[in-house]
Order: C-alpha cells, then sequence, then structure tokens
C-alpha cells in the first residue's frame, strides 16, 4: 500500500513547528540574564546647579538601547527632545515611552562604547529644587531573535532619584 504524500509532509512540517517551539521556550525562559545598567550621578564640580550622570550597562552586549526620561509632567531637567528616525527605535518608544512624555534621551548602544556620560541642568534655580525627589526612569532595551520568529525585546528598568539639599 503507497503512503500519503500529504500525510508525510504534514508529520514532517509538524515536527518542525514543534522543534521550533522547544527552542522558542528554552530560550525564552533560559536566556542568559542581560545585565541591568550602573547610573552614577555625581555633582558638577564647575557648576552647583548641573548633575552629571553617567550610564553603563553592566555586561558587554552587542546591540542595545538606553532610555532616559524624567517622570511627571514638570520635566524639570530634560528639557531637549530627542528625534529618532529609526523604525526599530521609533517602535521601541511607542511601545515604553509613557504617551505624554515628549522629553527623553534614547541611544543606541555600541561595543565599543561602555558608558555614555550626560550633564543635565534643571531649567529652575538651586533654591526651587531643595529637598525635593526628581524621579528618573531608565531602560536597558535588548533585542532578541529566535529565525524564524519576530525580533522581541528584552527590557531591564530601574528608577533613580535626583534629589537635591543645601
Amino acid at each position: 500500500m503507497k503512503k500519503n504524500k500529504f500525510s508525510l509532509l504534514s508529520k514532517f512540517v509538524f515536527l518542525i513547528t514543534i522543534i521550533y517551539i522547544t527552542i522558542f521556550i528554552n530560550y525564552h525562559f533560559y536566556t542568559p540574564d542581560i545585565g541591568s545598567l550602573d547610573i552614577i550621578i555625581g555633582a558638577d564640580t564647575d557648576n552647583v546647579e548641573t548633575v552629571q550622570l553617567t550610564i553603563s550597562p553592566t555586561k558587554d552586549l552587542k546591540h542595545y538601547y538606553i532610555l532616559l526620561y524624567e517622570d511627571g509632567l514638570q520635566d524639570n531637567w530634560l528639557y531637549f527632545i530627542s528625534n529618532t528616525y529609526n523604525k526599530e527605535a521609533q517602535h521601541i518608544l511607542d511601545e515604553i515611552l509613557p504617551q505624554h512624555t515628549s522629553k527623553y534621551v534614547f541611544v543606541e548602544g555600541s561595543p565599543n562604547k561602555d558608558a555614555y556620560t550626560f550633564t543635565m541642568k534643571s531649567k529652575y534655580p538651586i533654591n526651587h529644587l531643595t529637598d525635593q525627589n526628581h524621579t528618573f526612569h531608565a531602560y536597558l532595551i535588548v533585542p532578541y531573535r529566535i529565525y524564524p520568529f519576530p525580533k522581541f525585546y528584552y527590557a531591564k528598568h530601574q528608577v533613580f532619584f535626583i534629589n537635591f539639599s543645601i
């Protein structure tokens, strides 16, 4: 008796699908730790009203993004607007950035550079800033892809504060 070619093909496709799903689940749950961000907040020696912020990933990553924004609508510190033209970057921002946040820092990481330093100055004088916690959010975003599935992103979220007290 001759076997149906369609049943052999369907069994093969089913077996390949099961193998891919198994690989996807294993990689999804057992991927190595992507690390987190080291955030160092230091006072600027030249100007009392500025803060020097250094951000670096704890692990060596080939491709990653860093997103930084201030919590709340006051926008006391980040008073510039970043523009992104890359489709992938814009997709990440649409998914992670809160709806009414227009001021943020978005950096595409490189394996050649291990730290990013920003000097931030508030819009307001120092007496307005005293004894206030200014909340910032930092994301480490790492793209990940298992062929033939679409690309997805691991994101580590951290919250940190800048506080002035005289």
